[in-house]
């Protein structure tokens, strides 16, 4: 093993250029206005639906409510539903990646190719040679999927990684793609401080529009489950209860992607080696996005071995400023509010087919149509009411709590600590946008 250099990080940067990518924050800056407009805009139609709702008549679509029993075929739908939720959450991921990354500066036709060309090729190809049967080509391209979301699973950690895909693939597919624009980025081993600092700037971003675009998809369901069922009391059918089951099911992604994230967050501290290689007379260090396993590679090992290092702990893997952080929180505090707004909506009209003693609803009737389930929701999230134990209803209660108090607690966490003191890099990458926008006008 090296020695140990007890330097500061503008010694490890000092004889890299940061300047190209001041061009690259300036491109992604711009790139965020059509996300930022599209979110306002849908929190805009969702306030003005809920503020008729409760003064006007309830919406409804044209949706058979007849008083049907609770059947097997049931089933077939509530799993469709199940699996939605992990297709939404690969939709979302793929279009975000592909986002950030082209406004980064990465050909578009190459990361079509890196992030899901590949696969469809892939898929194609299983297709063509499966023979003439069509049942047996689609069990086949069934098989080739399962087996390569598994070869996803089956790592060194593979229990973990199974769990965090059955219970939150938001969060599975989140840390996925994440490595992705690593890797897409530069599929070196060993990086220099430059591609350190351009996989930062490019995640950051990706965190910021996956935070958006859930709260986007979050309104969008909303609004799509007020105005198809809240005319009607009381719920019947197998319409309603699959939605039911898929808001559950992604609501409890979204919360376990939040208490997760919070863990990695504040919990656990992430830190950074950078070797210096005396030839180049400058410091690299291992891309984590391409080198799954240190300990088990050996040709790094052989490589970074007797170089001088120097060790940062704590270290950032994004540059997130604490007020975006905190913009982050908050903005997944209104999504956590949004989305149980409507699992208690649907849940109340749907109480009748379980048992009485599983869910007794804490919400009166009233006249405020779907405004009452979001007011519910935001007194849960904010005031931290008292449980009444006495049905499955206050689990989902405290599940909210729980998610809204993590969101809470690091949102001020983020906020105290927004006297963060920026890098030089940092500072010359963030000033270039104000200096651009001040010439420009």
């Amino acid at each position: 093993m090296g020695r140990m250099k007890d330097i500061q990080l503008k010694e490890v940067y000092k004889n890299t250029d940061f300047g190209n990518l001041a061009s690259k924050y300036s491109a992604l800056v711009d790139g965020n206005v059509k996300w930022v407009k599209f979110k306002y805009g849908l929190i805009l139609i969702f306030i003005i639906l809920t503020l008729y709702s409760a003064f006007f008549d309830a919406f409804n679509l044209p949706l058979s409510n007849k008083k049907h029993t609770y059947n097997a075929f049931w089933l077939i739908p509530i799993l469709i539903s199940l699996i939605v939720v992990h297709i939404l959450a690969i939709i979302l991921h793929v279009i975000v990646a592909l986002s950030t990354l082209v406004d980064a500066g990465i050909d578009k036709q190459v990361c079509k190719k890196k992030l899901f060309k590949e696969g469809l090729v892939q898929i194609k190809e299983q297709w063509e040679r499966s023979g003439t049967n069509k049942i047996k080509r689609f069990l086949n391209v069934v098989k080739f999927v399962i087996n390569k979301i598994l070869k996803c699973l089956i790592t060194p950690s593979y229990f973990l990684k199974i769990v965090k895909y059955l219970i939150t693939p938001d969060y599975f597919w989140a840390e996925y793609y994440k490595r992705k624009i690593g890797s897409i980025i530069t599929d070196a081993p060993l990086i220099t401080p430059y591609y350190v600092e351009y996989i930062r700037l490019a995640k950051k971003f990706y965190i910021e529009r996956c935070n958006w675009s859930n709260i986007i998809i979050t309104i969008i369901i909303a609004i799509i489950c007020f105005v198809s069922f809240s005319k009607e009391p009381l719920l019947y059918g197998w319409v309603p209860f699959s939605a039911f089951t898929f808001i559950l099911y992604r609501t409890i992604s979204r919360v376990m992607e939040i208490l997760i994230a919070f863990y990695y967050d504040i919990v656990k501290q992430r830190e950074k080696i950078f070797y210096f290689f005396e030839d180049e007379d400058n410091f690299k260090t291992i891309n984590q996005d391409v080198v799954n396993d240190i300990a088990s590679n050996q040709n790094i090992k052989t490589i970074i071995k007797n170089k001088s290092f120097t060790y940062f702990n704590p270290w950032n893997n994004t540059l997130l400023l604490p007020a975006s952080r905190t913009s982050l929180a908050l903005h997944s505090l209104l999504e956590v509010i949004i989305i149980f707004s409507v699992l208690y909506f649907l849940l109340f009209a749907l109480y009748h087919y379980f048992p009485s003693y599983m869910f007794r609803p804490s919400i009166e009737k009233g006249n405020l149509g779907v405004m009452k389930f979001i007011l519910y929701s935001f007194s849960v999230a904010v005031t931290l009411p008292d449980l009444k134990l006495n049905s499955y209803w206050s689990v989902l209660v405290a599940f909210q709590v729980l998610g809204s108090l993590v969101l809470i607690i690091m949102s001020l966490a983020h906020y105290l600590g927004r006297g963060y003191e920026m890098q030089k890099h940092e500072k010359e990458i963030y000033a270039s946008k104000k200096l651009k926008d001040f010439t420009d006008n």
